[in-house]
């Protein structure tokens, strides 16, 4: 279409004025499967700016990252940087409202968050694609004129010292404390990130901290410290357009910052040990190494990482395995910053690997030299080299949100045409510099930290509480670990044999959803060649049905068992796919077991063959059996040292839908089973099957046939299960709880209100009034009345069965106080929150979520199988409440929900756990109390799709 002579001059004219604000560059280099058009700009005021341009997304997104963080914090005021995060958010000079900005970019289909760490604070969100020029005025706003108004200041202390209570019993967070209290005093390091009460006021007022908050933002908020990523559906020159003016008033006050020369620790070898709170077992084995980050085309770290990390045969998890001393294994580079870098080796441990800690710690040696005497090949290098580009050719883009936050941070590290390219570069062998690296790995500079249970410490951390020793290593152990004896099997990695070769995308006519191949009442196969995204990788989706699996405790139990078996099992054999970009998943689920191959299909058909003859025919190894035991044992009883709003969650799940067992109830299950068992449970499991298969990617039809070929041979069995359909709880008229016993001070509830009748029409109904009440909820109760860091709610449907949930975690208030605050804000929000304009602007937002297209294959191949198993045969399920929503006026909205929302008819379900404050009695029953068992009926029933037409 031409357009009109004015028009176009006008949008020269502003192309050519924007132009004079900045200096662009177009040569990024993006992966050869990402046709985008992108552009580097650096503003006028050195604020660096990428800007991408996709007319496909639904969702647009930006953040800003400052290269400031909590080593910048003063002294006297440890917190701060993350303080001003928090403060930033409440108001601007154009926008003052303190909730304006949440409340804009969550009525427009968006979220938005901020982050503070020891380099950085990055800021982001994401918002229905057609606000972005409005969501970028609110945004530049924060970083030009924030008003950090005095009224604010008390109330987000407050929110920063929950945000440090909540997390006080973090395991990470508790040895990161022992740490810094240990390492030189005169690294920044040793700041405290997150701040509190004490370090942010010290007995000095609110007037003087916002003062401090002042002149931190001016000492340390420069426009050339920060780098700003935009991806919008706009081209480049609108993109630009929205970006110049705003951004360009940032002021440059021409800030940078010196590199950190003080050691991290200024004596070594160091040893501690701590005391965890969670059932675990740890040793870790560090090392202070230079700050590599600018030579990313080399990556030496990555290499070291990948040998000493590897879990392959010959691998030091292997070999640490076959001991029985083991459970995992991480290894690489972790804290990094200007000046230096950590690398670490982290050993998750069994009891007996606790024993013998010492001898681990031996074998840990005994590795590094491994790699120092002949670890350092150019082929090895070069096959990581080919799994890298690989990587980036064929890079799976994420959610637009996490790339720009992603992106904003790289701009401080790589060339701008290495933006996307950096993360990958592996492309310049240097040996010396990896042989000095790892030469610099030696007992004598080691940092050793245990953490274990058992211990009773000397010490007692001053934030977290934690207890721990120093334990410095004699003369006779630091000879021993220089001594090199050898460790039996323990060798080097093997050349790779799943890196992809055959790239070639297949033949065919795509399709716009996956079409039933096979259907034979024991098999059903779904096939579906993606055109849109056109990559060589793909989606393997297999669920072996058998209704046996879990129902009761000791089922369950004995499934997740199994399949944890067979996981440790194949570890070795898998890890290297992993590596090449193929990985798999599997889970016990309600309904029988999950399987799950993606990503390039090239030898995809190998790993299947082995997965699934695995599955049929373990190796019932009593060693094994016994260790895998032990931490599904483990992992059961930390589940109540989870966040308790996390344990919340989870048990919301568990009393809501049948076959879904408590954590109790599975832990009591396990203990009394025995390998035995578990192999009989295993073959009752596999006797009466059926298939459901899908192959969604670069997949034809006849891959698809043979995948199930495979797996019928060794996963179908004899007899065709009975039906069992998925069975969600409909809770009755009036109030039914439970309470939980958590080990943490804090108090946390969470309400579930459940809509009478399942259904399209209750869902929409529940889902506007979800995106409606989610800031609100948040607004009053976390930014006003300051009642916990975790405040959230909004819409939870479970099938089909719609539902509104409430959810607070509180250092502050009790679990009573928090149901009276519920309910108050609900009956309030129905008085005074509800209007014809607000609706309008979240069922806007709703249609824009529900209609969202996925951003990869795995989104899209995501969406297929859950629709699948959802018994959405035609893959319309979002397109059906859309039409739905598109015929609900606010009239008829308002009137259905308001007869949910009746008081004397609520279906309430209300789960808390008391802290430190204790279980307070809600006015609640129990689910299955007196008088309610055959009342009505007690469940919505969902039956599996049929296999055969």
């Amino acid at each position: 279409m031409m357009k009109s002579p004015l028009r176009w001059s006008l949008l020269c004219l502003l192309v050519v004025l924007t132009a004079c604000g900045a200096k662009p560059d177009n040569n990024i280099v993006l992966p050869q499967t990402d046709s985008r058009d992108v552009r580097y700009l650096r503003l006028d005021n050195d604020l660096q700016v990428v800007l991408i341009s996709d007319p496909s997304i639904d969702k647009a997104a930006a953040a800003l990252d400052i290269n400031v963080g909590s080593r910048h914090d003063p002294r006297d005021r440890q917190g701060l940087a993350h303080f001003l995060e928090h403060m930033l958010f409440l108001g601007t000079e154009k926008y003052p409202d303190a909730g304006e900005y949440q409340s804009f970019i969550s009525s427009h289909g968006g979220s938005h968050n901020a982050y503070t760490s020891f380099e950085h604070t990055n800021y982001f969100f994401d918002i229905g694609a057609a606000h972005l020029d409005e969501a970028l005025d609110r945004f530049a706003q924060f970083f030009s004129a924030p008003l950090f108004n005095a009224e604010f200041v008390g109330r987000e202390v407050n929110a920063v010292n929950s945000e440090y209570q909540a997390r006080i019993q973090n395991d990470y967070r508790r040895a990161l404390d022992v740490f810094k209290e240990l390492a030189n005093s005169d690294h920044p390091f040793t700041k405290f990130t997150v701040g509190n009460l004490s370090t942010l006021l010290g007995g000095r007022g609110e007037e003087a901290l916002r003062q401090d908050l002042l002149d931190f933002y001016e000492d340390h908020y420069s426009a050339n410290r920060m780098g700003l990523v935009v991806i919008g559906r706009e081209n480049l020159d609108e993109l630009q357009a929205m970006v110049v003016d705003r951004f360009s008033e940032i002021e440059n006050r021409k800030l940078s910052d010196s590199e950190i020369k003080v050691p991290l620790v200024e004596e070594t070898p160091l040893r501690f040990e701590l005391k965890p709170r969670r059932e675990m077992r740890e040793l870790s084995v560090s090392f202070e190494l230079p700050d590599v980050r600018a030579q990313y085309h080399k990556k030496p770290l990555n290499y070291l990482g990948h040998l000493l990390g590897h879990e392959g045969e010959g691998s030091l998890l292997y070999v640490l395995k076959k001991n029985g001393w083991a459970e995992g294994l991480r290894a690489g580079a972790g804290f990094q910053y200007h000046g230096g870098s950590v690398f670490n080796i982290s050993i998750e441990l069994t009891p007996a690997g606790m024993a013998a800690v010492d001898t681990v710690t031996d074998m840990v040696f005994e590795a590094i030299a491994l790699i120092q005497s002949e670890g350092v090949a150019q082929w090895r290098f070069q096959e990581l080299t080919d799994i890298a580009r690989l990587q980036f050719d064929f890079r799976t883009r994420p959610s637009e949100i996490h790339e720009v936050s992603q992106l904003a941070n790289n701009l401080h590290y790589f060339s701008p045409s290495d933006l996307i390219r950096g993360d990958y570069a592996m492309t310049d062998f240097d040996p010396d510099l990896i042989q000095d690296l790892v030469n610099a790995m030696t007992p004598d500079k080691a940092i050793i930290a245990i953490t274990r249970p058992e211990l009773e410490g000397e010490k007692t951390s001053e934030l977290y509480n934690v207890s721990y020793k120093v334990t410095p290593p004699t003369a006779a152990e630091l000879e021993r670990w220089k001594v090199r004896a050898g460790v039996a099997g323990l060798a080097l990695p093997k050349p790779n044999p799943f890196i992809a070769s055959d790239l070639s995308i297949k033949s065919g006519e795509g399709s716009e959803v996956p079409r039933q191949v096979v259907s034979t009442g024991r098999i059903g196969v779904w096939h579906m060649l993606d055109k849109r995204f056109s990559l060589p990788k793909g989606n393997l989706n297999v669920l072996i049905r058998s209704p046996s699996a879990s129902s009761d405790a000791t089922r369950q139990a004995a499934a997740e068992l199994w399949v944890r078996m067979v996981r440790d099992e194949l570890n070795a054999f898998a890890y290297s796919a992993q590596l090449a970009g193929l990985d798999y998943s599997l889970q016990a689920r309600w309904d029988g077991i999950g399987l799950e191959l993606r990503g390039f299909n090239d030898k995809q058909g190998m790993l299947l063959d082995s997965l699934a003859s695995r599955l049929a025919n373990p190796e019932w190894d009593e060693v094994r059996f016994l260790r895998v035991k032990m931490d599904y044992i483990r992992d059961l009883e930390n589940q109540r040292h989870a966040d308790p709003y996390r344990y919340l969650s989870s048990a919301l799940s568990q009393q809501l839908q049948r076959f879904r067992f408590t954590t109790e109830q599975r832990l009591q299950a396990v203990q009394s089973l025995g390998m035995k068992e578990v192999k009989a449970y295993s073959r009752e499991v596999m006797s009466a099957t059926q298939l459901y298969l899908m192959a969604h990617g670069n997949y034809s039809e006849s891959d698809a046939r043979q995948f199930a070929r495979v797996a019928a041979d060794f996963l179908l069995g004899d007899r065709v299960p009975d039906a069992q359909p998925e069975q969600v709880r409909r809770i009755p008229e009036g109030n039914f709880g439970e309470s939980y016993s958590l080990e943490h001070n804090d108090s946390a509830l969470l309400w579930y209100l459940q809509a009478p009748n399942p259904g399209h029409r209750a869902r929409i109904v529940m889902g506007i009034a979800g995106q409606m009440i989610g800031p609100a909820f948040f607004n009053e109760l976390r930014t006003r009345d300051q009642l916990g860091y975790v405040v959230y709610g909004g819409a939870y449907p479970v099938r089909e069965v719609p539902a509104l949930y409430f959810v607070v975690q509180s250092p502050v208030t009790d679990t009573a106080d928090l149901q009276k605050r519920f309910r108050a804000f609900l009956d309030n929000w129905q008085e005074s929150g509800i209007d014809e304009q607000t609706y309008e602007r979240n069922r806007k937002a709703l249609r824009v979520k529900l209609l969202e297209q996925p951003r990869n294959l795995w989104e899209a191949g995501d969406q297929f199988w859950r629709d699948l198993m959802d018994g959405y045969t035609s893959f319309n399920s979002r397109e059906q409440l859309v039409d739905v929503l598109d015929q609900m006026g606010f009239d008829t909205w308002k009137r259905e929900l308001l007869a949910i929302l009746e008081e004397d008819s609520r279906r309430s379900l209300w789960l808390q756990a008391g802290g430190a404050r204790g279980e307070k009695n809600l006015g609640v029953q129990k689910l299955d109390g007196p008088g309610q068992v055959g009342r009505k009926r007690q469940f919505f029933l969902y039956e599996h799709p049929p296999l055969k037409h």
